[in-house]
């Protein structure tokens, strides 16, 4: 009890409770403000396009779904080539609700009518927009879609890749709406 009645007197105290509070706002507010630093950093990411391969190297066109389609939860989209990729492969993304990327089916190649299928899941709740990407998907980006499949399985979450690697190149998009 001692103790307690001599810390009560020292004048001192309120002066070192005063810097403890404002050192604690002082770091929360730099906390804050680096986390908004990075969502915005993150944000300009999402919306920069990916790295564009030449359409007219591989031909690949989505032929269904066409823009402003209405689709299902699951469906088969299709699509036509000329030539197949190299050292890589045909994988459709979706951007739903505004952020972030979700494999979604590798393609088939039906050689003999230059035509190609892959499953499409696009999610959401009805009426909302969807893009389909079809990407020229080279071996680290294959490792991280196929990763991200086997964690989803597992675990039965799905969250969005917020940026794919650099040997993901668009060549075809289109935008739907959920049935």
């Amino acid at each position: 009890m001692e103790l307690l009645n001599v810390i009560a007197a020292w004048v001192g105290w309120p002066v070192i409770v005063a810097m403890m509070l404002l050192a604690g706002g002082y770091v929360g507010w730099l906390q804050k403000n680096r986390i908004e630093q990075l969502k915005e950093i993150n944000g300009m990411l999402q919306l920069r396009p990916l790295l564009k391969t030449d359409p007219s190297t591989t031909g690949i066109k989505i032929t269904f779904p066409r823009n402003g389609d209405k689709v299902q939860d699951f469906f088969t989209a299709s699509g036509i080539y000329r030539n197949k990729p190299t050292n890589a492969r045909l994988e459709l993304l979706v951007i739903a609700r505004g952020s972030g990327f979700w494999p979604s089916g590798i393609a088939s190649f039906d050689d003999e009518n230059n035509t190609w299928y892959a499953e499409v899941h696009v999610g959401g709740n009805s009426g909302a927009e969807a893009t389909i990407i079809a990407a020229v998907v080279g071996a680290e980006g294959q490792a991280l879609s196929d990763y991200y499949r086997k964690v989803g399985r597992e675990t039965d979450q799905w969250p969005a890749i917020e940026r794919l690697t650099s040997d993901v190149s668009e060549v075809y998009r289109v935008t739907v709406v959920h049935k």
